[in-house]
């Protein structure tokens, strides 16, 4: 009985530990900011809908991956608000097929303060059948900390400013 009140104890004293450590998410001397390709903010529908994710960092010891994901995403993941007139067509794709997707190469940049930019197309992964004023924003895990080579360290899960742009027919 116990052995029991201890092990309680001690997962007790494990989730509020690990909780602790989620809790303080992204170190805060990192940033990503999603900005409209040439400060256009009104498209056609079909029309290519493009975005830079530009990542900074106060000091030095992080890099992006900069390599674009074009129909593969597997770092970058984008939301759309109203989801009514969206179609997540590549999300249908890979549902539906038995193939692994992702990209084998990656290009990495060290941050600073000066942005590295890194090219973002809407269409690759979502289309917009109808007009209207929609927002977007960006989670991405492009960032880590540098590391000696051949070692790894943990991808950084940052999420970008709210964008918004109006498609029309």
């Amino acid at each position: 009985m116990r052995n029991i009140g201890l092990l309680i104890g001690l997962l007790t004293a494990l989730i509020c530990l690990t909780s602790l450590a989620f809790a303080q998410g992204a170190p805060t001397d990192v940033h990503v900011k999603l900005v409209l390709a040439d400060n256009k903010t009104t498209f056609r529908i079909g029309e290519p809908i493009k975005f830079f994710l530009e990542f900074t960092a106060d000091r030095e010891g992080y890099q992006t991956d900069v390599f674009g994901d074009r129909y593969e995403p597997t770092t970058d993941a984008l939301q759309v608000s109203p989801d009514s007139g969206t179609y997540h067509w590549l999300e249908d794709i890979r549902a539906n097929s038995n193939v692994a997707w992702g990209r084998d190469v990656m290009s990495f940049q060290r941050l600073s303060a000066t942005p590295v930019r890194v090219e973002l197309v809407l269409n690759h992964t979502i289309r917009i059948d109808r007009p209207g004023k929609y927002s977007a924003r960006v989670t991405t895990r492009r960032v880590n900390a540098v590391t000696p080579r051949f070692e790894s360290a943990p991808r950084i899960t940052l999420t970008t400013n709210e964008v918004t742009f109006d498609v029309a027919r």
